[in-house]
């Protein structure tokens, strides 16, 4: 059953919301950060995100899944040294529970391993409960935490934890991700992609309609996207059709939405369900792999002369010189990318440019602008990640699996960009400019607009219509939120790009 509830991880689709949140994760467990939170709406992936993670940590880290929240202190305890594979026996105190803990992280330790606690449904944790978790993390040497406690929930958690009587929990988290929906385009590519891992070679399949459709009902939510895809394939199978059209999709919505009596036919559809898996079975559409025509699913070619060079991050321009170069043919993109955001994301850290920047911008900038970007970056492509390290307007330089750089014309690039670019910046908490504003901050991001001529007058410091305008219009090229305001993202952006027109 291609879109089964049930959260398992060989299901489990990598889209760029969920990518990014493994990421933190696997960063803050492996940085021994203490506290990490991932809050996401109902049905986003959250739990399968937990799965996905256990089976993501390196082999030398003790992994306690807790799944049932709804308990007391004690029990919460109890449940996380059984998960650790430690004695918890009703008659064992609170003491001797913590003790066992205790010196089972400092063997943990010494063996140079790691030990994590992944708590889900957090937003059901009683204030005990919550204040026992915020005691685990006082467990730690005199140089780092001996456990690492991940905090998975809805949206409230985070409206609970701001509680003054909790500050002293959320003052310690120290890595937040929020998992937002899917977009429209991943809506179509979740549905063919466990469409594909249950085996279907292309007899099924959802018209760009009835995609939307879905989509819309769904609001990009992963739970929803598999009631609704799972209703649309048994009302195909009803007709008679591998076709999923947008009147089948509105027709299984409409049931789902309670606007047919439920309890009509209901023996006769759970028949038709089974019927249809045999059906699959027999005509072998479980059988093999099949990667659908109509998602941007294929990797586009392309064959460019490139230099390249052993040094990492040569310099770019017309003075630009590059020693032990080469020219080759690339016939594919894998030449000089890496399948997943994890492997980018240490390849980019071990430059000493960005050792000490914690933070992701995530932006979507258009082609043209991506030389105002003066730092090394990770860009998505058609074949999975690319680490730019330099860029000007008539190349882009990359650097290769093999730690060596790549330097490769624009429009060869161009045509394997999919517009999005994740920035290691430090991020300016707490600024936030707009209508009416003044002083010395305006003063830099009107400077910064009026160089890149988004501003017409001289800076003045205040924060004016003008000023909001030339501020929207930025957003719009390195594609964030068009709201005029200079939040820490535009602020940090405006920072960033400014080092280059200064």
């Amino acid at each position: 059953k291609p879109f089964n509830l049930t959260p398992d991880p060989e299901y489990f689709y990598m889209s760029t919301v969920h990518r990014e949140a493994l990421s933190h994760l696997l960063f803050g467990i492996e940085q021994r950060k203490g506290f990490i939170m991932i809050t996401g709406e109902v049905g986003a992936g959250k739990t399968t995100l937990c799965r996905a993670l256990l089976s993501s940590v390196p082999k030398s880290t003790q992994t306690a899944l807790i799944l049932n929240p709804s308990i007391s202190a004690i029990e919460l305890l109890r449940a996380i040294n059984q998960e650790f594979g430690l004695s918890s026996t009703p008659d064992k105190s609170k003491k001797e529970l913590l003790d066992d803990l205790n010196y089972f992280l400092l063997d943990v330790l010494s063996r140079g391993g790691n030990a994590v606690i992944i708590i889900d449904e957090c937003q059901n944790l009683s204030p005990e409960v919550l204040e026992q978790v915020r005691m685990l993390s006082n467990l730690e040497t005199e140089k780092e935490k001996l456990l690492q406690i991940v905090l998975i929930g809805q949206p409230e958690l985070a409206r609970t934890l701001s509680m003054p009587s909790l500050k002293q929990i959320n003052d310690r988290i120290t890595l937040r991700y929020y998992m937002g929906p899917l977009s429209l385009s991943e809506t179509g590519d979740y549905i063919y992609h466990r469409l594909t891992v249950a085996g279907s070679h292309g007899d099924i399949r959802f018209s760009r309609s009835a995609i939307k459709l879905i989509y819309r009902f769904s609001g990009g939510l992963p739970r929803r996207i598999n009631v609704a895809a799972e209703r649309s394939m048994i009302f195909a199978y009803l007709k008679g059709t591998r076709n999923i059209t947008k009147r089948i999709v509105k027709a299984a919505i409409r049931e789902i939405k309670g606007e047919i009596d439920r309890s009509r036919n209901l023996g006769w559809r759970l028949v038709a369900m089974a019927s249809f898996l045999l059906v699959l079975a027999t005509a072998g559409l479980l059988s093999r792999p099949y990667i659908p025509k109509g998602i941007d699913y294929i990797s586009r070619k392309f064959s460019m002369p490139v230099k390249i060079s052993n040094q990492a991050g040569p310099a770019m321009g017309k003075d630009a010189k590059v020693t032990k170069t080469e020219t080759k043919k690339i016939n594919n993109v894998s030449t000089w990318t890496v399948p997943d955001y994890d492997r980018a994301y240490v390849m980019l850290h071990t430059l000493p440019s960005v050792a000490r920047a914690f933070d992701t911008l995530n932006l979507h900038p258009q082609p043209d602008v991506l030389r105002y970007i003066p730092r090394p970056f990770i860009v998505c492509v058609d074949n999975g990640y690319a680490v730019v390290v330099k860029a000007d307007k008539d190349h882009i330089s990359v650097m290769t699996p093999n730690m060596k750089s790549v330097d490769i014309p624009i429009k060869a690039f161009v045509s394997e960009y999919k517009w999005n670019v994740m920035v290691p910046y430090k991020k300016e908490e707490g600024k936030v400019y707009q209508l009416t504003d003044q002083g010395k901050d305006v003063m830099v991001i009107q400077s910064v607009l009026y160089n890149y001529g988004y501003l017409s007058k001289k800076p003045d410091g205040f924060y004016d219509f003008e000023t909001a305008k030339g501020v929207e219009k930025v957003q719009e090229v390195f594609g964030l939120t068009r709201d005029g305001i200079a939040g820490p993202d535009t602020f940090s952006l405006l920072e960033i790009i400014g080092k280059v027109k200064g």
